[in-house]
């Protein structure tokens, strides 16, 4: 019976990451929009119950990575944000991928979405009683000292992230992100990946632009 008890976690994290890899991760998908948002909550109510085990957290961030890369579902992408704020628990290349997450969140266009992760970020990060450990396993990436990190938790706090004024969030996401000493994005959804140069029309698209306007249509 103590040998069950003591593997029950690996056993329920193990099924919940089969419906993950089972379950698309389309926004159009029936199955997605019913089971993904839920599935979320689930494994960050465990996360932060300390009942997800260690050992199965890579698979995890990869997992719940892929289910909100390319989503726009807001349900599906604030439920996320409690599991990859418990995948901060452990530090090493998880850790720091899903802090870069939570920065992605955090530059979202919905006001939601990055309202909802700068809460939980502030709460994750107050617990911190000393220096913040963002080195990935390959020995790249830094630790953060606690005087900063005090610095980042205020910067979290008093910046409006429901606002759409984007030159204030441009401005505090930088900020963020030189603070926590990460990568700026170079691609994704968050408003600091560089945006794509608008294809310049041909002259014959914009003669025929002209023509429709003119004849009012």
């Amino acid at each position: 019976e103590g040998g069950d008890e003591a593997g029950r976690p690996v056993a329920v994290g193990t099924e919940l990451l089969r419906i993950f890899e089972r379950v698309g991760v389309k926004d159009s998908d029936a199955e997605a929009k019913r089971l993904l948002s839920p599935l979320f909550v689930t494994v960050g109510v465990l996360l932060a119950q300390g009942c997800f085990p260690a050992s199965l957290a890579s698979t995890l961030g990869e997992s719940a990575a892929v289910a909100v890369r390319t989503s726009r579902d807001i349900s599906r992408l604030r439920a996320s944000v409690s599991v990859f704020i418990g995948l901060l628990r452990w530090p090493g290349s998880g850790r720091r991928r899903a802090m870069d997450t939570l920065l992605q969140l955090l530059g979202y266009s919905f006001p939601t979405v990055r309202q909802a992760t700068a809460q939980a970020l502030y709460i994750r990060l107050i617990e911190e009683a000393g220096d913040f450990d963002l080195c990935s396993d390959d020995g790249g990436g830094s630790v953060v000292p606690l005087a900063v990190l005090a610095e980042t938790q205020e910067l979290i706090s008093v910046t409006p992230w429901g606002t759409d004024n984007e030159q204030a969030l441009t401005g505090a996401l930088r900020e963020v992100y030189t603070k926590l000493q990460l990568d700026l994005p170079t691609g994704g959804r968050s408003i600091l990946a560089p945006k794509r140069p608008k294809e310049r029309r041909s002259d014959a698209e914009a003669d025929y632009a002209d023509l429709v306007r003119q004849a009012h249509y």
